[in-house]
This record gives structure tokens, C-alpha cells and sequence, in this order.
């Protein structure tokens, strides 16, 4: 059972709860587990070939950047998982395409619309930027995370 805010657990249930506090992961430890586990396990979820994107010094850094301000790496999984998604989207020839079927362009944000990614795909710091997120998560399935 995990909280973020322990005012908000009804005073029955905290009572019957060992509550174990946790220090905030530095930037470096959620940089480690960036590379080591949650991009990993996203590209292996998606399908995506790992030589498909080619992750670079500064993509590390720009992913924990853009995450920055939570404790722990739940926002910064969701992140990982909608830029790959988008690159996954936004290719030329992606994995497992059907010949000529473009159909999965329509769940592309309007802003993105018209980016063309060949593999492998450089992921800079302005490219996690501009494939980011904004706001709300979109009601279509291309941004889904398990």
C-alpha cells in the first residue's frame, strides 16, 4: 500500500498501517533507473527494437528533467512510455507496420503532425520536449501505459 499523502488516509486505516517513510531519489538514481529499467522494459512492451532509438548523453538528463519535480519516477515511466510511443508512431517503417497503412497517424497530436522519424532515431533533449506530453492524458490509445 502506498500514499502520497498521509492526511488523506482515513484515521481508521492509518491506525492499522506500518508506515515506512522513503528519502526522494536524486536525480542520478532516477537517471539509473531510466536507462536501466524503465526504458528497457518500455521498448520490449512496445515492440520497439532498442537500435531503433539511439539515446544519447543528454537524453538521461532531459528525461529526469521533465520529471523533476516528483519524488519518485511514476511520472517520469509515463513519460518514457508517450515519447516512445510517439517515435514508435511517428516512424517511417515501424516495427510491425502493414505495408502502407497509415492509419495509426490519426491518434498524432496536431502539433506533431507531418514529423516523419527514420530509425534510428536520435533522441536529443529537444526532441523528449517536443514529444512530451502537455496536459492531460489524450483519449486515444497510442499514450496507454500498462
Amino acid at each position: 500500500f502506498s500514499f502520497n499523502h498521509e492526511s488523506a488516509i482515513n484515521p481508521i486505516l492509518r491506525d492499522r498501517l506500518t508506515i515506512i517513510r522513503t528519502q526522494a531519489l536524486t536525480a542520478r538514481e532516477k537517471h539509473h533507473i531510466a536507462e536501466h529499467y524503465l526504458v528497457p522494459r518500455t521498448l520490449r512492451n512496445l515492440g520497439l527494437p532498442a537500435e531503433h532509438v539511439r539515446f544519447l548523453p543528454e537524453t538521461g538528463p532531459a528525461l529526469v528533467a521533465h520529471a523533476a519535480e516528483e519524488r519518485g519516477v511514476r511520472r517520469m515511466k509515463q513519460l518514457i512510455e508517450c515519447v516512445l510511443s510517439r517515435i514508435l508512431t511517428l516512424s517511417i517503417d515501424p516495427p510491425g507496420a502493414a505495408g502502407d497503412d497509415r492509419a495509426y497517424l490519426e491518434c498524432v497530436p496536431p502539433g506533431l503532425r507531418g514529423l516523419r522519424l527514420c530509425a534510428p532515431v536520435p533522441l536529443t533533449a529537444a526532441m523528449v520536449g517536443r514529444l512530451a506530453r502537455r496536459g492531460a492524458a489524450p483519449a486515444y490509445p497510442a499514450h496507454m501505459y500498462t
